[in-house]
């Protein structure tokens, strides 16, 4: 099932996902999770930033009480980023 790549909170990386246009939702297709197209744009929408060294800059992908994770799509530090809310920390995420 090929679908456009999103973030996907529950396996932690960019899926094929799959629009549920009647839900207003899409589904990831590797474990089935749902996400709200309103809860997308509200995470990306949530006015945090992050610079890469390079100048490169993420976007956020998935933004809960607990944490932000960012995505830097190209360049020498491509991958997931977390900033831990709480302890106001950045790390490396895996995916």
């Amino acid at each position: 099932m090929a679908g456009v790549l999103l973030y996907c909170a529950t396996c932690k990386r960019h899926t094929p996902h799959v629009t549920l246009a009647a839900m207003y939702a899409s589904a990831c297709s590797i474990c089935g999770a749902h996400t709200s197209t309103l809860m997308r744009m509200q995470s990306e929408a949530a006015g945090q930033g992050l610079r890469a060294p390079d100048g490169t800059e993420a976007i956020v992908v998935d933004n809960n009480t607990k944490e932000v994770t960012f995505y830097v799509s190209s360049g020498p530090h491509q991958g997931y980023y977390n900033y831990n809310k709480q302890t106001k920390k950045y790390s490396i995420a895996a995916g």
